[in-house]
């Protein structure tokens, strides 16, 4: 049997004892490493939290700008909205004064003129800015600002329709159709013979009547 003797024990607690050692030197390396760790962790959020409340400021005055501008356009709207509605009214009366005055459209005479006729009920609500009646005969004239290329179309479909579905009253009468307004581009009045739609444009204190040969409807 083979004995240790007392050299070999103090070598193993002298091996032991430097184990001890460099296993606590390893538990300090990795406690400061750890330490390490967290501080970093720590500063990172740090300013992850600063970058958040800034992020956060940026989006807080963002909306408010955003509101601001909202509020700006809707002002700028209600403006825009405001000129245009009272040109299209200086437009209406304009046109209305000419013809009650003339009682001519596309030289025929009519007796009456209503303006801005409505009709209203049930879900139906239709408008005709001028109708000028006599014995036989009805024109219905849109009044625009500027008149789009587009209205002598809708007119001669729409307008049509709505008249003779609503106004049976007049089913007898021989309808012509027209257009006035303001300003307009020469494609109105090439749209206008298509359809044979009468065209009316301001001309100083005068009406100018544009040579188009009116269909009957």
């Amino acid at each position: 049997m083979e004995t240790t003797s007392f050299e070999d024990i103090k070598q193993i607690l002298r091996e032991v004892a430097e184990m001890q050692k460099e296993t606590r030197l390893n538990f300090k390396e990795l406690f400061e490493a750890q330490k390490e760790t967290d501080r970093k962790f720590q500063e990172t959020d740090r300013k992850f939290q600063e970058m958040q409340k800034e992020t956060d400021r940026m989006f807080r005055e963002a909306d408010l700008r955003h509101q601001q501008l909202e509020q700006s356009l809707d002002k700028l709207c209600k403006q825009v909205g405001n000129v245009d509605t009272n040109i299209g009214y200086a437009a209406e009366m304009y046109f209305q004064t000419a013809l009650d005055k003339s009682l001519m459209f596309g030289n025929i005479h009519f007796d009456q003129v209503i303006p801005n006729l409505k009709i209203s009920g049930k879900g139906v609500f239709c408008e005709f800015d001028i109708v000028m009646v006599n014995h036989d005969a009805v024109a219905i004239i849109e009044v625009k600002h500027r008149i789009h290329p587009s209205l002598p179309e809708e007119m001669a479909t729409r307008k049509v329709a709505q008249f003779r579905r609503y106004l049976p009253i007049y089913e007898n009468h021989t309808l012509y159709l027209g257009v006035a307004g303001l300003s307009m581009d020469r494609t109105v009045v090439e749209n206008a013979w298509n359809f044979g739609v009468g065209v009316l444009k301001q001309d100083g204190d005068t009406i100018e009547s544009f040579d188009v040969p009116l269909k009957a409807y």
